[in-house]
């Protein structure tokens, strides 16, 4: 026997806008699998939101952020609103610095824990939707990796991405370094 004791979804989603930006939506709802006592609302039955949280992300396809917006829809206190000032985000970038620019938008103190996490995870989203998008037009105007002049962002990020993997040797040979060549380590 395993009575669930607590609940964690987290989702996201990212939308190309007709302005040429992308929306990155993230959701996260924490629930309780036995009536939990909210110091603030009361006793919650099993199932209902402890947190309940949803923000978007507006970022282009350089990757820095253009707008944010959340709503704590279930927060365990009225003073968890507000938090975060969301405009603080406003032209940081994910591709450099994305848990530095969080740290400095929320604060050492400031902002939802659960918040700051969730928005962490847009980021690798946001490298996902731009990554993926740039490769579809590529490989739809009839190029291949091997016709690339230009070293994608992905490239050293991690262990088959690494340019001394066997996966960069065979579809981005341009780019490749042999493991013993240190002139372009990762």
């Amino acid at each position: 026997r395993r009575p669930l004791n607590h609940e964690r979804a987290i989702s996201y989603r990212s939308f190309e806008r007709e302005d040429n930006l992308f929306d990155i939506e993230g959701h996260l709802r924490d629930a309780k699998g036995y009536d939990y006592h909210d110091r603030e609302r009361g006793t919650l039955p099993p199932g209902s939101p402890v947190h309940d949280i949803f923000a978007v992300l507006t970022i282009d396809a350089d990757m820095t952020v253009h707008d944010f917006r959340y709503e704590l829809r279930a927060a365990p206190f009225r003073y968890c609103q507000g938090a975060v000032d969301p405009s603080r985000l406003v032209g940081a970038s994910i591709r450099a610095g994305w848990r530095k620019a969080l740290t400095e938008a929320f604060g050492p103190l400031g902002g939802c824990t659960h918040l700051r996490e969730m928005v962490f995870g847009m980021g690798t989203v946001a490298f996902q939707t731009i990554s993926a998008l740039r490769d579809q037009r590529i490989f739809g105007a009839g190029a291949t990796d091997a016709d690339r002049t230009e070293e994608p962002f992905f490239l050293g990020g991690c262990h088959s991405w690494s340019r001394t993997s066997p996966v960069v040797a065979r579809y981005m040979p341009q780019f490749h370094t042999p493991a013993d060549d240190p002139a372009k380590p990762d």
